[in-house]
């Protein structure tokens, strides 16, 4: 600070005496008295600010003295003075330092770069420096995969093998999170590469190839029933085998890390069996019967017995669908054992090969449903049946018509069904459901259709030419809906809606020899057609056996089929409902 400005603010001080301060003052100025320069040494200026100074002290001591309410503005006073008087020296007295202060300014360093590695950050020798994390991405996977590009891995299983390639090796998310952590700790250093490969297309291609080596489970089953020992015979489970898919690809896996082609086996794991013998045999037994009877002819009774031999005997494991046509077979030509009986064609009763088998395909239809059985295809016929309640018919013709139903318990099913006289009978044998204990069924009439008034003539091989006879004057229609009831414990747990049926009135129909004409008709009888019938009250339905009986052996149909009826000029007309079409 220069003389010249600290005495113009002594000056200042000594004008409003409010500073009482003086000491601090005095050795200031003392002070300040050997730093003045040579050039300011005058004694104008010396002595000029000697008697300020004094002057200066004695005045304040005196007003110091007179009250105290000043001291404090005093004080301030003087503070004031000290803060302008540095203020004061910055502004007009330079120093050497004011030409630095007025030279360039120091750049600002630009900010780091946070999306980019930081220098000297390398992977397993990879310099990433600099690079962005995409960028330093697809150079350490290509760096990866490298090693493998010229590897084959074979997996064999038995004869069949297929071969992974390492150029289809792909890299996942491992070495991503690694990448990611080191571009957020901004640390420089030489870090290992760490990743997993995967073979996602050849994890596909493995499954399609080799999927066809494994070997199902085999739950135990019903075999067969042993007549002699009267008790059914059971077919031990076997277990099974599959590919363990994950573990073969672990073995694949490891051949490639060693960085050399091999072979691996594929990897099985071996399945278990749900069901064994001992848990099939324990309560094993009837949970349906039905039987129907039989108006039909000697023929139509041979065929019901040789259809239902045929079914005996059939096994439905979990899943599996009975197919009457299937088992059964052709009933058409007489090389299959069948003969001629009465069945109908285009609503006329004529004589064909098979005549009668529908009963036997409704009587098992019967007890299907009180197995609980899943119906899948049935039909009815084209007019109502005497042997069940109408609506609960099931038709069958050869290559048109089949009647099938699937086994959708957890158990196999086992099908008998003979013969006995003129009596069809059918019991299906297994473990009872827990969730029902009897099936009650139930069907009714919703509709009544008068007969038509046409004339319609349907051709009967077994009459001559020119021969004409009356097979209806005219039938009614119905209409019938049916539906069966899953009972436990006396209660009603389960509705179930059965297919309809559909029986389509008629006209007059005869039935005439090949040949004949038909332009110039009889003319129609004037038959009174048969009242319609009341609607067909719900059957009881049929209780649940409580104990199996021994079933009866299946009667051997005849070696050989008996020679076919003479057929007369007109045969002996019957009804639908005794053919069992």
């Amino acid at each position: 600070m220069r003389s010249k400005t600290f005495k113009t603010y002594l000056n200042v001080c000594l004008y409003k005496k409010r500073c009482g301060r003086y000491n601090i003052l005095s050795r200031y100025f003392a002070g300040e008295k050997e730093r003045i320069s040579a050039k300011r040494k005058s004694v104008r200026y010396r002595k000029a600010a000697v008697r300020s100074c004094r002057d200066f002290q004695k005045g304040d001591l005196m007003y110091r003295h007179k009250t105290k309410k000043y001291r404090a503005a005093a004080v301030g006073a003087v503070l004031a003075a000290v803060l302008m008087l540095g203020f004061a020296g910055c502004d007009k007295l330079p120093t050497s330092s004011d030409s630095a202060a007025t030279a360039a300014p120091t750049p600002t360093p630009e900010p780091e770069d946070l999306t980019v590695f930081a220098e000297g950050t390398t992977m397993d020798g990879i310099d990433i420096s600099g690079m962005k994390l995409a960028e330093a991405e697809k150079v350490c996977r290509a760096a990866a995969l490298k090693p493998y590009a010229n590897i084959n891995v074979t997996v064999k299983s038995g004869d069949t093998e297929m071969t992974a390639k390492g150029s289809e090796l792909t890299v996942v998310d491992t070495l991503d999170i690694t990448l990611t952590r080191l571009l957020k700790s901004r640390k420089a250093g030489d870090y290992e590469m760490t990743y997993c490969l995967t073979l996602k297309n050849f994890e596909n291609e493995l499954k399609q190839k080799l999927g066809d080596f494994v070997v199902q489970a085999k739950d135990a089953t019903v075999g067969s029933y042993d007549f002699d020992a009267g008790d059914f015979v059971f077919e031990d489970a076997v277990n099974g085998k599959k590919l363990d898919v994950y573990g073969t690809l672990a073995a694949v896996k490891a051949q490639f890390l060693k960085k050399t082609s091999g072979e691996v086996e594929a990897a099985l794991q071996e399945t278990a069996a749900k069901v064994t013998v001992d848990d099939l045999r324990k309560d094993f037994g009837m949970i349906s019967s039905f039987e129907t009877v039989s108006t039909n002819t000697e023929n139509g009774n041979h065929n019901m017995g040789l259809a239902l031999s045929r079914v005996n005997g059939t096994v439905l494991n979990p899943g599996d669908t009975f197919s009457y046509e299937n088992i059964v077979g052709d009933s058409t030509n007489a090389s299959t054992g069948f003969l001629p009986a009465g069945g109908l064609s285009g609503g006329a009763l004529v004589q064909m090969y098979g005549g009668g088998i529908c009963q036997a395909s409704s009587t098992i239809y019967g007890a299907a449903l009180r197995a609980g059985m899943t119906i899948t295809l049935r039909d009815c016929h084209s007019s109502p049946s005497t042997y069940v309640p109408i609506g609960l018919d099931a038709t069958v013709s050869y290559g048109e018509i089949d009647f099938q139903f699937r086994n959708d318990l957890d158990t196999p099913v086992y099908i008998m069904s003979w013969m006995d006289g003129v009596t069809l009978h059918v019991q299906f044998y297994g473990k009872h459901p827990k969730e029902w204990d009897t099936i009650n069924v139930y069907s009714q009439t919703t509709s009544e259709i008068p007969p038509l008034g046409t004339v319609k003539y349907v051709v009967d091989q077994n009459l001559k030419k020119g021969e004409k006879v009356l097979s209806t004057s005219g039938n009614w229609g119905y209409e019938a809906s049916a539906w069966r009831d899953f009972v436990k414990d006396g209660e009603v747990i389960r509705t179930e809606t059965l297919p309809s049926s559909y029986y389509g009135p008629s006209g007059t129909i005869y039935r005439i020899g090949p040949g004949t004409e038909t332009s110039s008709p009889s003319p129609t009888p004037t038959a009174t057609p048969t009242a319609a019938p009341t609607a067909t009250p719900a059957p009881t339905a049929t209780p649940a056996p409580t104990a199996a009986p021994t079933p009866e052996p299946t009667p051997a149909p005849p070696a050989e089929p008996t020679a076919a009826p003479t057929e007369e000029s007109t045969p002996e007309p019957v009804t639908a409902a005794e053919t069992g079409e």
